[in-house]
């Protein structure tokens, strides 16, 4: 007990200061260590002098990195030489819309709009989604490989130069590589779709954005006519089915006149011949409706109007849109200037983190 007491002054002692201890550290931290402006100021004139010291130094090497900044510019300058030039061209186009679907039975012909086939129903198909997407299929691809423009014998295959003999892996290379080279965006707000290709022929480039148009046109026409065709096999059989049902309609009534002379006389008979002449009548409208649709369904098989209007056509592009040579030299110029400085400078560099009043300190 005596022991205890004598040591407890002592322990509450100790205990205090390593409490005040902790305390004053974390006022330190918390406030920059402004509670000793000496170190503050000491710290502050060594990162002055380290500044000094990193500027002097800059300006002794100034020769030096200059050199560095000219030889790596034209070095820059003259490797992007050996890149070859790329030259854009762009055409602006929508798409004509002029759907075989839903809204050509109109006109008493509403009832037959279920049993239609799903292909001849709307879909979008005059979007500019479905214009992008009709520019990039494989078989718009196949038909752009094939075009050669009017100045030319060659066609875009022969002038792509792939210098492969397998015929199928030629295809498949030509098709990936007019993938990578065009670009096609849609408007949703304007509905214009904008298709860009790029070659290291500016003529070219231009003949083919143009070819990518034609092509494009095509596959639309020919999924007009298949559309077209379809609506009237369509169309045909609802046809047979009206003659046929026009045919029983005429029949009862020929049947009820026959079986009954004195019509006029009777007002049940005269109700039942009206409903029978009714009937024929409806049957007579659809039939000739559906006869006018199905004459203009083969006008539109063999129709050969434009499927999309160009807007804006491809031009031979006088600029280049490729490599752009002035800033690839700027940069590799200041990359170089600024890996040589950073080496030159990494001593006093760190110095000035170590001095830093943001870098953490470890407790």
């Amino acid at each position: 007990m005596h022991v205890w007491w004598s040591y407890e002054p002592r322990v509450r002692e100790a205990g205090w200061s390593v409490a005040r201890l902790r305390a004053g550290r974390s006022r330190d931290l918390s406030r920059g260590d402004r509670t000793n402006p000496e170190e503050h100021r000491g710290d502050r004139r060594d990162r002055d002098k380290t500044v000094t010291k990193v500027a002097t130094q800059l300006w002794s090497e100034r020769r030096s990195l200059l050199a560095i900044w000219l030889a790596t510019g034209l070095v820059t300058a003259l490797g992007s030489l050996l890149i070859h030039n790329r030259y854009t061209s762009t055409v602006d186009f929508i798409l004509v819309s002029d759907e075989l679907d839903v809204s050509q039975l109109s006109g008493g012909l509403a009832a037959l709009a279920g049993r239609l086939p799903a292909t001849l129903r709307g879909g979008g198909s005059s979007t500019p989604d479905f214009g992008k997407a009709v520019a990039t299929m494989d078989r718009t691809l196949q038909i752009v490989l094939r075009a050669h423009p009017k100045w030319t014998d060659s066609t875009v295959l022969a002038h792509l130069d792939l210098d492969i003999d397998d015929s199928l892996k030629l295809l498949d290379e030509a098709i990936r590589t007019l993938t990578n080279r065009v670009s096609v965006t849609a408007d949703i707000n304007t509905s214009v779709v904008s298709l860009s290709y790029w070659d290291r022929n500016r003529d070219w480039a231009a003949a083919i954005a143009e070819a990518f148009i034609n092509a494009t046109d095509s596959v639309l026409r020919l999924s007009r006519s298949s559309k077209a065709a379809a609506l009237e096999e369509f169309l045909r059989v609802q046809l047979r089915a009206a003659r046929d049902s026009l045919s029983t309609a005429e029949d009862r009534l020929l049947d009820f006149n026959l079986r009954n002379r004195a019509v006029q006389q009777s007002p049940s008979l005269t109700l039942h011949a009206a409903r029978l002449q009714r009937e024929i009548d409806a049957a007579q409208n659809l039939f000739a409706t559906l006869e006018q649709q199905a004459a203009s369904a083969r006008l539109r098989e063999v129709q050969t109007t434009p499927t999309l209007s160009v807007l804006d056509p491809g031009r031979p592009p006088y600029r280049k849109s490729w490599p752009p040579r002035t800033i690839l030299t700027a940069v590799a110029a200041f990359l170089a200037v600024t890996i040589r400085a950073t080496w030159l400078l990494r001593g006093d560099l760190a110095t000035l983190w170590l001095h830093s009043p943001s870098r953490p300190v470890s407790v």
